[in-house]
């Protein structure tokens, strides 16, 4: 077979000027805009990976901030938790001080009236009793009360025993012996009194008389702080005495 040497040179030619003409107008601005694509590409993972980086730290920084928050929150809620306790107990224990200070006075005003209850008790039943003993001592001796108080009041130094009569003269101050009564007394009962503290201590003078109304119902020869009497008082101590008892007894039944 013949080679046109020709036409085989004009072929070559043509494919070498269809290669130039496809990288001239195709393959070169295909490649342009492949490598431009590649760019952007890798600019745009560069992009991404430095603001994924980012996102790691501002994540880590938000965690930490997350753990301390949760630190703090634990810290606040024990901390109102004990405040929440403390104001509980402080409420309970002003609760309990209002309680203690109602009962305080309401005990003060009962004692207050008890007290009260019994001044008076005590007042109209010295007053009652007098009136008693009186009418019975007119009826049965046909004499006044201070007198039979008198009366007795003199039996009681004549039967006073030796050692007591002693003592007596040894504290008695002459100057100073004084005998105190809570009634008015007649002429001839404080000569009756005189003789007898004159012979029983043997002494010449009479002594000083007083009105003392606080001695209740009753009459003593008293100096230097000692004394020695009649009184009814002690009566009405014991029957005070009786009255508390009873009315401590109906407190605790209530």
């Amino acid at each position: 077979m013949q080679i046109d040497w020709f036409t085989f040179s004009a072929q070559i030619i043509n494919f070498l000027i269809l290669l130039w003409l496809l990288r001239k107008f195709l393959y070169g601005p295909l490649l342009n805009v492949m490598k431009s694509r590649e760019e952007k590409i890798s600019s745009r993972l560069k992009e991404a990976s430095t603001k994924l980086k980012e996102a790691e730290l501002k994540s880590q920084k938000y965690e930490k901030k997350i753990i301390e928050l949760e630190k703090q929150k634990s810290t606040w809620l024990e901390e109102a938790k004990k405040e929440a306790e403390s104001f509980k107990l402080e409420l309970i224990q002003e609760a309990r001080n209002e309680v203690e200070k109602v009962r305080d006075k309401w005990m003060k005003a009962v004692e207050t009236e008890k007290k009260m209850f019994l001044e008076e008790l005590e007042e109209q039943s010295f007053q009652k009793v007098m009136d008693i003993v009186e009418n019975i001592v007119t009826d049965l001796a046909d004499i006044t009360l201070e007198k039979q108080a008198v009366n007795r009041f003199i039996s009681q130094l004549k039967e006073m025993k030796e050692k007591d009569r002693r003592r007596m003269t040894k504290a008695v101050d002459a100057d100073q012996l004084e005998v105190a009564t809570a009634f008015p007394i007649e002429e001839e009962d404080r000569e009756q009194i005189d003789a007898t503290i004159r012979q029983l201590l043997d002494r010449k003078d009479g002594c000083r008389y007083k009105h003392d109304p606080e001695l209740g119902f009753g009459i003593e020869v008293r100096s230097n702080g000692w004394k020695i009497g009649w009184n009814m008082k002690g009566y009405l101590e014991e029957l005070r005495s009786e009255v508390k008892t009873v009315l401590g007894q109906l407190e605790d039944d209530t």
